[in-house]
């Protein structure tokens, strides 16, 4: 048998972030409440976030969240870690009716896509609130 070798646990800020060009923070305009938790556990890193009316000026086209406290493993040419994700209550995003699911790309951010019609968006001047949890691997 072999020993625990890493064990923490804390928080983090996530980042509600967009993608043109590059990845990019929104402008926030309304705080709200933004919170992230994490444990660690070995090279496994369970992850819980929460934003509460949180309201951006900033309209996109590719809804992302950033700000993880630990760097995914692999690197290109993998399309994402393979992270599990849960994502519940979105709101003050495009497609919320047609069912919004996350991917964590090896960039370290959380992308949102809509079922069938490809990236999620943020909406300006709205209530942004969703809460999502999963695990991914690290290094």
């Amino acid at each position: 048998a072999e020993l625990l070798d890493h064990y923490e646990e804390g928080t983090f800020t996530p980042i509600l972030s967009y993608y043109s060009g590059g990845v990019a923070a929104c402008v926030i305009s309304q705080a709200g409440t933004i919170t992230g938790d994490y444990r660690r556990i070995g090279s496994l890193v369970f992850i819980s976030l929460n934003f509460t009316s949180v309201q951006t000026s900033t309209s996109t086209a590719h809804a992302i969240v950033g700000g993880l406290p630990f760097a995914p493993y692999g690197t290109a040419p993998r399309a994402n870690t393979g992270m599990a994700i849960g994502l519940a209550n979105p709101t003050g995003m495009r497609y919320t009716d047609e069912g919004t699911f996350a991917v964590l790309q090896n960039d370290g951010n959380i992308w949102l896509y809509q079922r069938d019609m490809g990236y999620q968006n943020w909406y300006s001047s709205a209530n942004i609130q969703f809460c999502c949890s999963g695990c991914y691997a690290i290094a």
